[in-house]
This record gives structure tokens, sequence and C-alpha cells, in this order.
């Protein structure tokens, strides 16, 4: 980050500082939100909703507990992340963009991290405005950075169809083995 921020101007070096304390300090916020949400009342705990994120609370401390686990989540979260970037870095440069691999490391996470949040269908039209900013920081054109960015999702959807597939088909051999371990254990507690 410092060496990509060493290339902006100052009005874009003092936003970029800004936006990167303020994702840290909300990312903080929320982990020690999460790993706090099962010490919600008792009576609130009938709703599925609040035992779901009381389940998340335990994952979430039992995660941050273990310097080992932190250690495998970060790597994995790193990998990720290079990837995602080096992918994005490739489509730049079959679309003639004027990309580097460090841009790409360093802006499209948070890209990914605004996508997330729920206030479209699978990100789309967020992923593409913050996109378009991000890269205008570096001076990548308006309508390159769209095209990328729309190029990006259509071929996420394409290399994830597969894969939903498969996770449909056994999603439903899971469902029907678990009804049946359901009934079991239905039948054997009324015939006590």
């Amino acid at each position: 980050l410092p060496n990509f921020i060493s290339r902006l101007n100052l009005l874009n070096q003092n936003s970029i500082i800004l936006v990167f304390s303020i994702l840290v300090f909300g990312l903080v916020t929320i982990v020690i939100f999460l790993a706090f949400l099962d010490r919600l009342p008792l009576h609130l705990h009938r709703f599925r909703i609040i035992r779901g994120m009381s389940y998340l609370a335990k994952d979430t401390r039992y995660i941050f507990s273990s310097p080992k686990l932190i250690a495998i989540a970060i790597f994995w979260g790193i990998l990720t992340h290079v990837c995602i970037s080096t992918y994005v870095f490739v489509l730049g440069y079959s679309l003639n963009l004027h990309l580097s691999w460090l841009n790409c490391v360093v802006l499209i996470p948070p890209v990914m991290l605004i996508t997330t949040i729920p206030i479209s269908i699978a990100g789309w039209g967020v992923r593409e405005t913050v996109m378009v900013v991000a890269l205008g920081l570096i001076g990548i054109p308006d309508e390159g950075a769209l095209v990328l960015s729309v190029l990006f999702g259509f071929s996420a959807i394409m290399w994830t169809l597969p894969a939903a597939l498969i996770w449909v088909l056994n999603r439903s051999k899971n469902e029907v083995a678990s009804l049946r371990e359901i009934k079991k254990t239905i039948s054997g507690n009324s015939k006590k």
C-alpha cells in the first residue's frame, strides 16, 4: 500500500488513507460485534436468525482465539485475493488497459469488499461503480473499467456454474439423507 499511495496525487492519497482507515476500523468493529452475538437475551433465541447469529458468534470466537486458525484463515484470504487480483490483471491486459499487477492487488480487494454490501443482486452495479472509481484513481478510463468489471462479473458466473451444479446435486442427496435420519429419530422416540 505505501508503494501504491506514493504514485497518487495528494487528494487521492488522502482519500485512500481515509477509506482504508474506515475499512480497517469497520472490519475490527464487525469482528468484535460478531464475537458477542450469542450474548443476546435467551428469549430471543427462539428466532432462527438469532440462533444462526449465535452459532456465528461461537465460530468467530473459536477462530480468533486460536493463532493457528487465524494464520490459516489469513493465508487462504490473502491467496484468494491475490488470485482474484491476478485474474483481473489478466482481464485488464487482454482489454489493453494499462494496469499493473500491484495496482490490481491493492485496488481489487476493497472493490470486492464493497461489492459484498447487500444492496444489489450479486453486487451488480455496485461492483461496476466501485471499480470505475477505484481504477479511475490510477488513470484507467471509465469505459475501460466498466467493461473490465462486467467481463469479470460474467466470467465469475461462468466459472462458478459447474460448482453450483455440483453443490445443488450434493445438497439434494444430503437433504434426503437428513430427512431419513430425522424420520428414524422420530420413529425411535415415538416407540419409547
